[in-house]
């Protein structure tokens, strides 16, 4: 028997109204109730999905897609409207950390509390606790009422009782993300103990490269359904590709070419030439979206040519949150145009060391041609393709450098034939 199982699991919501809060309103809502009774959103639909004992399975998509109602479903929380749902042993969801916490009690009530709604005696939770505490770093707090506890022991305290009861399924909706690095990092650890040790693990993220380092399989979900399911590093590759096609659509016809420069959401250009990917590498050739202050990094991207132009120049633009321009990386700057391969191909650029502040970053990447080889960057008709969103990088370091605010960024750039995963071994 697989630890989980679901037999074409269907959950319907029904969209309700709010409460009535005057006469005229109660009218309107009895003359609309028919109409109501009718208006639902399905959160999963026909579900079949099968979890072997001892398997670490990631569950990614887009927000709304249904990832945290599969959790629920299989938690138990909220029953499905059809199909079957069946488990093995003992399963515990950590889909909001701390949810079962009586404010007024203290944190060492609140483990043996928890430890009574799971099913154990109070002497087996007395043998667990000092290992709750040390893990959770609570030893001077832990008979103070935890509604004194900031939101980081809060935490620390949820996470450390879920890891430390033994579950046979471990139900895991990004809750140890809210906390600091170091305690990621923590309970990243005691995951892959428990794991190591048998745990059955389900873990809905956001984060793709966590998904593709931690889980044997990966299951994209989308609009309630499964869309694939495989080896992580497969399915992220096309889930990236996925989103990177939605967000930014084909470019304008060239039969529409006198429409340049128009936005069409976040994208601008004539499109004679387009790219169509881009993505950020560590030092060690890894697709990431967390660098560390200090050490290198690899922009690249793929670009496709709709009609021929003699040369072309290729920036990525840093952005911090907040709006501050951070560094400008760029074929122009250089004075290197690029000329064109007719069949496409894929340009690198090669920061050495990375220095911005700690922080979150997002870019905005283009490529002109024509008029911006003179220098005349602001010209329309040099424009072929601008993105406004396209990714963003968290970067990592002390503190004391965080009042970096823009810096000249030492690059290296090369150009490549073929798509990213050509140029570099694997996907992009």
């Amino acid at each position: 028997m697989p630890a989980v199982e679901l037999v074409h699991v269907t959950k319907i919501h029904p969209l309700r109204s709010v409460r009535a809060r005057s006469f005229k309103h109660l009218a309107l809502s009895l003359f609309r109730q028919r109409r109501a009774r009718e208006d639902t959103v399905t959160a999963v639909d026909d579900v079949c999905l099968e979890v072997p004992e001892g398997q670490a399975l990631g569950v990614i998509g887009a927000n709304g897609a249904g990832k945290t109602s599969l959790l629920s479903l299989i938690a138990g929380i909220t029953p499905p409207t059809r199909g079957e749902i069946r488990t093995k042993g003992r399963v515990l969801p950590l889909l909001e950390l701390g949810a079962g916490f009586h404010p007024d009690l203290s944190g060492y009530e609140n483990i043996l509390l928890q430890g009574t709604l799971l099913g154990f005696k109070r002497s087996e939770m007395s043998q667990m606790l000092p290992s709750i505490v040390e893990f959770a770093e609570l030893e001077d707090f832990i008979h103070m009422p935890v509604r004194h506890y900031s939101s980081g022991m809060y935490l620390r305290l949820a996470f450390s009782i879920s890891a430390h009861v033994g579950p046979d399924v471990l139900l895991v909706d990004e809750g140890f993300a809210v906390g600091d690095l170091y305690f990621q990092q923590k309970c990243l650890g005691r995951m892959g103990e428990l794991h190591r040790r048998g745990t059955t693990l389900l873990i809905v993220t956001h984060d793709i490269n966590l998904a593709e380092r931690v889980c044997d399989e990966v299951v994209w979900i989308d609009r309630g359904r499964i869309v694939e399911r495989g080896a992580p590093s497969r399915i992220v590759h096309r889930y990236r590709r996925r989103v990177f096609e939605t967000a930014y659509p084909e470019p304008i016809p060239l039969a529409h070419r006198e429409q340049a420069a128009k936005s069409r959401e976040g994208r601008y250009g004539s499109g004679l030439v387009t790219f169509d990917f881009l993505d950020l590498r560590d030092e060690n050739g890894r697709v990431s979206h967390t660098f560390v202050h200090g050490r290198s990094m690899e922009i690249r991207m793929r670009y496709h040519v709709h009609e021929p132009v003699p040369d072309m120049h290729c920036m990525v633009y840093v952005q911090s949150d907040k709006g501050h321009g951070a560094a400008c990386i760029s074929t122009l700057e250089m004075n290197q145009p690029i000329r064109p391969r007719p069949s496409g191909g894929v340009v690198v650029f090669r920061i050495e060391r990375l220095d911005l502040g700690p922080g979150r970053y997002r870019t905005i990447a283009s490529i002109c041609s024509g008029s911006a080889l003179r220098g005349d960057i602001q010209d329309k008709a040099s424009l072929c393709d601008l993105h406004v969103r396209v990714i963003g990088f968290l970067v990592e370091g002390p503190p004391e450098l965080s009042r970096i605010a823009a810096t000249e960024v030492p690059v290296r750039w090369r150009h490549l034939p073929g798509d990213l995963s050509e140029a570099s071994g694997a996907g992009a």
